[in-house]
Formats: C-alpha cells, sequence, structure tokens
C-alpha cells in the first residue's frame, strides 16, 4: 500500500507538472480539490466501514492520487507520445538534484505529525486518523495557496526578465490578491469546521468531532505557507539561490519533528497542529530572508504583514462561537480586507480574467 501511495503521487506530480508548465492554474487546482474529495471517500470506505486502519490510509491515498492522475493524463492533457529529450533531461535534473534535500523536508513536513501521533499519543492510530481528516480539510488552504502562487508566478517570471518594465505593479497586486484570497479561505475553513467535520461523521456513523479542536491551528500553518510559497517562487527564478533552499527548509523540518516529539505526549493533537504551525512560520520567515538576497522585489510588505494578526484575530473571535456570530465575523473580515486594499484586489481580479481569456 506504502508504494502504491509513491508510485501514484509520482504520477500525479508529473501532470501537475505539465499544467503548471502550461499555465493552466485552474486546471491544476481542480485536479487537486479533486484528489481531496477523493482522499477523503477513501477514508470513509476504509477506515469506519472496512476497519482497515493504517493500510486503509495508504490505500485511500494511493487511489486518490491514481484516479486523478488517470482522469488528468486522459481528459485534461490528453496521451501524447513519450520520449526523453537528452539535453532537456540534462539541464532539468542539474537544476532539480541540489532540491531533494528540500523535497524530503517538505515530506517529512507532511508526515512527521501523523506518525508521531500514531506513536506517542495513548490511542495511536485512531489518534492519527483523526488527526488526519482534520489535516485534509486544513489542505484545502494549501491548494488554494499552491494554485494561487502558480497564477501569479508567470507574472513575476515576465517582470523579473523584462527588469521590471511595469514598476513590479502587476507583481505587487498579484502576489497579494493570493495572500488575501488563501487569508478568506483560512478564516472560512477554520470557523465552519465543526459542520464539515458533523457531516463528515454522519456520513459513516462515527464521531470525529475532536477533528474539529485543531482545525483553526492547522489552517493557520496553511495560511503561513503562502507566504513561503511566494518567496519560494522568487528564489527559484535565481539559479545561484535556489541551491541553498534546502540550508533553510531542513532545519525547519528538523525542527517540526523535535516539537511534535515534544508537545504531542502531553497535548495529543493540539501539540502536533502547533508543532505545525510554528515550523511554517520559521520556514516562511527564513524563507522570506532568503529571497531578499535573490531578487528585492517590492512586494507590499505591510498589508501582507497586518493580515497574519488579522486573521488570527478572526479565528481567535469567531472560534467556539454560534452558527450566526461566526459569519458575521467572516463577513467582517472580508469587510475590512476590502477597506485595507479593495481597488488593488479588484484589479487583480480583472487581471487573472484577462490573462486567462489571452
Amino acid at each position: 500500500a506504502g508504494l502504491a501511495v509513491v508510485v501514484g503521487q509520482a504520477l500525479f506530480q508529473v501532470s501537475q507538472a505539465w499544467l503548471r508548465n502550461e499555465r493552466r492554474a485552474t486546471a491544476h487546482t481542480g485536479l487537486a480539490l479533486l484528489r481531496w474529495v477523493l482522499l477523503l471517500l477513501g477514508i470513509g470506505l476504509f477506515l469506519p466501514m472496512l476497519k482497515l486502519g493504517a493500510t486503509g490510509l495508504l490505500l485511500s491515498m494511493a487511489l486518490s492520487f491514481a484516479v486523478t492522475s488517470v482522469y488528468a493524463l486522459r481528459t485534461v492533457i490528453g496521451l501524447r507520445r513519450l520520449g526523453i529529450h537528452g539535453p532537456s533531461l540534462k539541464a532539468s535534473l542539474g537544476y532539480g538534484l541540489p532540491l531533494l534535500p528540500h523535497a524530503l523536508a517538505s515530506v517529512l513536513f507532511q508526515a512527521s505529525d501523523q506518525v508521531l501521533l500514531a506513536a506517542y499519543d495513548a490511542d495511536g492510530l485512531n489518534t492519527a486518523g483523526i488527526y488526519l481528516l482534520a489535516a485534509q480539510l486544513a489542505s484545502t488552504v494549501h491548494m488554494l495557496a499552491d494554485g494561487l502562487q502558480k497564477a501569479w508566478t508567470p507574472f513575476y517570471l515576465r517582470e523579473d526578465r523584462d527588469h521590471a518594465t511595469e514598476g513590479w505593479r502587476r507583481v505587487r497586486v498579484l502576489s497579494f490578491f493570493a495572500v488575501a484570497a488563501v487569508s478568506c479561505a483560512t478564516v472560512g475553513v477554520g470557523l465552519f469546521a465543526p459542520e464539515v467535520v458533523s457531516l463528515a461523521g454522519m456520513l459513516s456513523k462515527n464521531d470525529w468531532s475532536p477533528a474539529a479542536q485543531v482545525v483553526p491551528l492547522l489552517v493557520m500553518g496553511g495560511f503561513l505557507r503562502v507566504y513561503y510559497l511566494v518567496a519560494f517562487a522568487v528564489i527559484m527564478g535565481n539559479k545561484g539561490t535556489s541551491r541553498w533552499i534546502a540550508v533553510v527548509t531542513v532545519p525547519a523540518a528538523i525542527m517540526n519533528i523535535w516539537l511534535n516529539a515534544l508537545w504531542i505526549p502531553e497535548d495529543g493533537m493540539n501539540g502536533a497542529a502547533s508543532a505545525t504551525l510554528v515550523s511554517w512560520a520559521v520556514a516562511a520567515l527564513a524563507l522570506g530572508i532568503l529571497s531578499r538576497k535573490a531578487r528585492k522585489v517590492p512586494f507590499k510588505f505591510l498589508q501582507a504583514a497586518m493580515l497574519i494578526p488579522l486573521v488570527a484575530g478572526a479565528l481567535w473571535v469567531g472560534v467556539g462561537q454560534g452558527l450566526l456570530v461566526r459569519a458575521a465575523v467572516l463577513v467582517g473580515y472580508v469587510a475590512v480586507l476590502a477597506a485595507l486594499d479593495g481597488r488593488d484586489l479588484w484589479a487583480a481580479v480583472r487581471a487573472l480574467r484577462d490573462h486567462k481569456a489571452g
């Protein structure tokens, strides 16, 4: 089952890479969402109904990757003649091999909390399964961050190539739009997690309610990750600094493992979610510093920094309140966001629409 996950994920990443190369951000995000839905369906089938435990988790992941990949290759991409272009392969390996430690760090970020929960928590795999549901719900924020980052990156690369002929305006507007959109998703998912988890419990006839308690921490970590992704794009645009990404991300992944081992025995899922949040904050900050070495892009630093306490405050005020209060908090957050930078946010929507039409 574990090997099936590896094969399925490899196929899925090939299809996603092709879509990124073709600048098809909508299809890229849609496939990621489809995989997430299939994963939740698989978890509902293999865990509570068939009682397959850890094997069921792996099978759910493998099938979600495999089915999405087959759909992408046949429907979205279309089957093409396969071949290897030697010069391209050599260039890709020369650029990509130094990033392998960074890729390993990403795997550690995704898996260490669940593995250590299964090892150190008193209820073992059952707690890990509940936490996985919370992590998958929070992964909607990650998927949106990935999709939006892929959407604005072409604008950044074009400005970088043309030496910022338009004064980085498009990059400033679209990068902040990406951060702002993810912030709205973070507040929405964090506030309404109890209803989604309750629906999952009704469908599976199991009590998943503890998962809702850690979703706000996990989505906050996912929100900080969007800052990481913006910095990552800048660094990858400079071969001189891209090789240093592992120096930043590997220590953050090691810290994540250490914090999980330290906090899980005492706080269980809350400890795991807190470790993830702190680790993403450190990784985003470190990568942001490295990105300034690669290229001093004049992002909207002040507005972007202001969103962090605003999102945290909205979650702090709304979590645990009634449905109407949480809805009011979400509407209020969107209103504050519009007041903060409404003109440029609307300009970003128009730019993305025009880019898609072109």
